[in-house]
């Protein structure tokens, strides 16, 4: 890979490519049953805003207790890339909102933790979403996020980005991806960014160093195998 210390492969791909790719179903279109684009709504339990490339030749088995099982395998995961306003101030703005979003979602789906003092309030959040909702919020949360994107943001904004993953608040120049070049990758011909190595600097730093060797161990939060 690019990166000597990363374990898995992330892909970005501007939103409008990603919806496309969401209404394209594999099983119909192609016959395929090996793979399934595992989303919010169409895999019970999945709690995320970007997709998944599964292999369900493989079992996903979550390690998180909080985590309900859910019907994946192998992935990869595709985030979408979204318009991120102009000013970082109304970009933060904007992560908050997925961010309390994707929250309440993950509350929606369980209530469990790993202690009865985390469980009970949870389970409290999770029973009034549960009544609020009812059982079809997977059907619609992803039009919520869509309707959102289309009020605050537009193709003249200065930065893009993955509002919808909550974990990082990452605004990009919108530049920083106007021009690409095709490489090699294990492999395999891809396209990357002209400018990948400032993206990945501005995301990682001097992300050519080898962490500490004590700290050069997976903590991914499930474990795969083979059905």
């Amino acid at each position: 890979g690019f990166i000597p210390w990363d374990d898995d492969i992330d892909i970005w791909m501007p939103r409008d490519d990603f919806n496309k790719l969401l209404d394209y179903d594999l099983n119909q279109k192609v016959g395929y049953t090996k793979y399934k684009i595992c989303t919010r709504k169409n895999t019970s339990n999945y709690a995320y805003g970007m997709a998944r490339f599964s292999n369900q030749n493989f079992k996903y088995v979550s390690t998180d207790v909080s985590e309900k099982d859910v019907d994946m395998g192998l992935f990869i995961d595709i985030y979408p890339l979204d318009n991120y306003c102009s000013t970082k101030e109304n970009a933060y703005k904007l992560h908050k909102k997925f961010n309390v979003l994707n929250k309440k979602y993950f509350f929606y789906i369980s209530g469990k933790s790993n202690t009865l003092l985390k469980t009970i309030p949870r389970m409290f959040i999770h029973c009034v979403l549960r009544l609020i909702h009812g059982n079809k919020w997977n059907k619609k949360i992803d039009n919520i996020i869509n309707t959102y994107l289309s009020e605050f943001t537009n193709d003249d904004d200065k930065f893009v980005g993955v509002p919808v993953w909550e974990l990082r608040f990452e605004p990009f120049e919108r530049k920083l991806f106007e021009e690409r070049v095709r490489v090699k990758f294990e492999g395999i011909d891809v396209w990357i960014p002209k400018e990948n190595d400032k993206l990945l600097k501005k995301m990682y730093g001097d992300y050519m160093q080898l962490p500490p060797v004590e700290e050069q161990v997976p903590h991914h939060g499930y474990k795969v195998y083979r059905r």
